[in-house]
């Protein structure tokens, strides 16, 4: 009888301690936009900084400031197809390679977001929690209650995301175009790409390059 009383006064407490978080009652966001966004991304032992552009579901690309010898290196997907860029050097990138882990999971997650049902996004305090999944796997997406993104986290791909300075834009604007190699003189453009990197870096950079870049 004692347990029982007990239990019946910290119920309320229990209740009060979990009534912050609710399912959403209203409308979600439109996540299907356009927009720009920062970036900061630890992958494992590796930490990232990336500009990321949605031009349109399955458009995207990932332009890198850090680390220094990943600066100026833009990754683009277009409908499946990962290239990677330095300045007017481009090569299409296999997607079996670990470097190309990063825009594969961040995009296919954020993509998901417009589909996912109400009974995945809950709320509180002004912050949501969409909950979904990313090549089988769980993943959680926190946006403030306009949509603007503010996290990411895949644990089975030990990937989080802190997002900032969201902001929507307009992709009928002209893009900045690059200049595209064809095959047969990938083996030139590699040899390119490597030199201009090993000019700008040490050794042991230049290696770790490698370890996220296999087809240099």
């Amino acid at each position: 009888m004692k347990l029982r009383k007990l239990s019946l006064m910290l119920l309320p407490l229990f209740l009060c301690g979990c009534s912050g978080t609710q399912l959403l009652s209203r409308p979600a966001p439109d996540f299907d936009r356009t927009y720009e966004v920062a970036a900061e991304i630890d992958y494992g032992n590796y930490s990232a900084a990336a500009d990321i552009t949605r031009n349109g579901k399955g458009e995207w690309q990932f332009c890198f400031s850090e680390p220094s010898y990943l600066m100026g290196v833009q990754m683009s997907l277009s409908d499946g197809t990962l290239t990677a860029s330095l300045g007017e050097l481009s090569v299409t990138a296999e997607s079996n390679g670990a470097y190309a882990l990063i825009p594969d999971v961040i995009s296919a997650a954020l993509d998901k977001l417009p589909d996912v049902p109400s009974e995945n996004i809950s709320e509180n305090e002004g912050v949501l929690t969409i909950t979904t999944d990313v090549l089988g796997e769980k993943a959680v997406v926190t946006a403030d209650s306009s949509g603007s993104l503010l996290s990411l986290k895949c644990p089975a791909q030990q990937l989080t995301v802190k997002f900032s300075a969201q902001q929507e834009i307009d992709v009928t604007q002209t893009a900045e175009t690059y200049e595209f190699i064809s095959e047969e003189n990938n083996a030139a453009v590699v040899s390119t790409m490597a030199a201009l990197l090993f000019i700008k870096q040490t050794t042991r950079e230049l290696s770790r390059v490698i370890l996220w870049m296999p087809f240099l």
